[in-house]
């Protein structure tokens, strides 16, 4: 056994231990919420600088982690210091330890599955170029007309001018009629699909030689991938959208066409997404929901974290314990709608509605539209055993499509791989807030434009094949040598 293999299996060791010995602390303490909170908040803080420090590139690992840390547990952690939440607090100190509880094995289950994960099959790349990497098909091509009409049909049912309001009066004309909230599930991120993956068509097209005959359309393909993502961002402005949407994407974009090889540059970047959550995230709210007339357009971040709602999420996950404990769980009729979010309400009677909103209306507030975060929507349709299930899932995933993503990092052309995780990591943040089955029927629209359209490197240099590899190493791969 390698000393990498030993050091990995001590580590995970470890983590279930501490895991272990928090439930304990949890149900022999009366007064737990705090130092459980404190340890999840420097256990997470401790993964996301260990995350961004490696070798590699792990856009979704770090992605959950600083959701996790920064969103989630240390505002939560003033919240609980200062006796003060952005809504009306009735959860018990009892509701905060369950959906503490909740956290805990959630955050362990996913780190221990990924580190087993990595520990065993790596990903190697195969030099050579890839023919396919410019070879977009007429099937492709009506698909990604199809992909962009929702948002087009979008604009022209409740006008452009429509995406210039605040968020509120858009949210309410849409979710007038079953029809149009499907069309605008449909439109919220598939032109976003439509454009990255067209993209990635057109910079490997710079990248390879590209035989003239093809090469005559791509001056056409690039004008319609710059006009699908104009769309993409004047749909998902932060004026009429939430921040996260227009976050997402950029993210994905990001991850995808300039993406972080450098160690040094993932360490700048992702430290600093913090600051950016915690002050410029506020302006553009305060920017698209005209509160600035009420004072400075840069509030007190102290202020902002304590009663700000967008950090409502620990507050929701003990209202959701409570209603768990309350009503029971949904057995899962959350994600099975989230899946099938496609079929009308009524054909599907008994389809689950927003998480969120449901934990908020148990509890009396008078206003629903609140998070649920995703170890919330586990917690309610599985209860605890199905956050251990679902987030050791995540993890293991998680780790498989990392090393993926890495490994796509030595190829010259852009494929599926890096595509996908680079979208999946993007939007990751806004599955993690939830409410899930308010979310995942925009962002699984635009996954399946992506996976329908993105190049299948299926030529030498472009797949990716199995091999035995130490983590976060690529090997096999060489940039081909060019003869005269």
């Amino acid at each position: 056994m390698s000393r990498a293999s030993t050091s990995r299996k001590l580590k995970a060791t470890v983590e279930l231990l501490l895991g272990v010995t928090v439930l304990l602390v949890v149900l022999v303490d009366d007064n737990a919420v705090q130092p459980v909170l404190l340890a999840c908040v420097f256990y997470s803080v401790y993964q996301f600088g260990e995350t961004i420090t490696s070798r590699d590139a792990r856009p979704i690992a770090t992605v959950f982690w600083l959701y996790h840390a920064f969103f989630l547990l240390i505002p939560g952690w003033l919240q609980v210091t200062s006796n003060f939440y952005p809504w009306a607090r009735v959860a018990t100190d009892a509701d905060m330890e369950y959906a503490l509880c909740a956290v805990t094995v959630g955050l362990w289950s996913f780190s221990i599955a990924y580190r087993l994960r990595r520990g065993g099959v790596a990903y190697a790349g195969v030099a050579g170029e890839a023919a396919a990497a410019t070879r977009i098909t007429v099937v492709k091509i009506m698909l990604a007309f199809a992909g962009a009409v929702p948002a087009m049909a979008l604009i022209a049912t409740v006008g452009p001018a429509s995406f210039l309001q605040e968020r509120s009066a858009l949210g309410e004309m849409i979710y007038q009629s079953d029809q149009l909230a499907l069309v605008y599930n449909a439109a919220k991120f598939s032109v976003f699909g439509v454009a990255i993956a067209l993209a990635a068509y057109v910079v490997n097209a710079r990248t390879i030689r590209v035989a003239a005959k093809r090469k005559r359309y791509f001056p056409m393909l690039a004008m319609f991938t710059l006009v699908c993502a104009a769309v993409a961002m004047f749909v998902n402005n932060p004026i009429s959208s939430p921040r996260f949407h227009f976050l997402g994407m950029m993210l994905g974009a990001l991850l995808v066409l300039r993406p972080l090889r450098r160690r040094s540059t993932r360490i700048i970047m992702w430290t600093a997404a913090p600051v950016f959550l915690y002050t410029l995230f506020p302006v553009v709210k305060n920017l698209g929901e005209a509160m600035s007339r009420q004072g400075s357009l840069l509030p007190d971040i102290g202020t902002y974290l304590i009663g700000g709602v967008d950090f409502d999420g620990l507050q929701q996950l003990a209202n959701i314990a409570r209603m768990t404990e309350g009503i029971g769980i949904s057995w899962g009729s959350n994600f099975l709608s989230a899946i099938f979010f496609w079929v009308p309400r009524s054909l599907w009677a008994g389809k689950a509605t927003i998480t969120g909103a449901l934990a908020a209306d148990y509890v009396g507030y008078e206003y629903s539209n609140l998070s649920a975060p995703l170890i919330g929507e586990a917690l309610s349709g599985l209860g605890i055993i199905g956050v251990v299930a679902f987030f050791a899932a995540t993890g293991w995933f998680a780790a498989k499509y990392d090393g993926r993503y890495q490994a796509s990092l030595q190829q010259r052309v852009l494929g599926l791989d890096r595509l996908l995780v680079g979208t999946v990591a993007g939007f990751l943040f806004i599955l993690l807030r939830g409410s899930l089955n308010a979310v995942f029927p925009q962002i699984g629209v635009s996954l399946l434009v992506v996976i329908a359209l993105a190049p299948r490197l299926t030529a030498v240099g472009g797949t990716l094949v199995k091999g035995k590899a130490s983590p976060g190493v690529v090997t096999g791969y060489g940039p081909p040598e060019r003869t005269a």
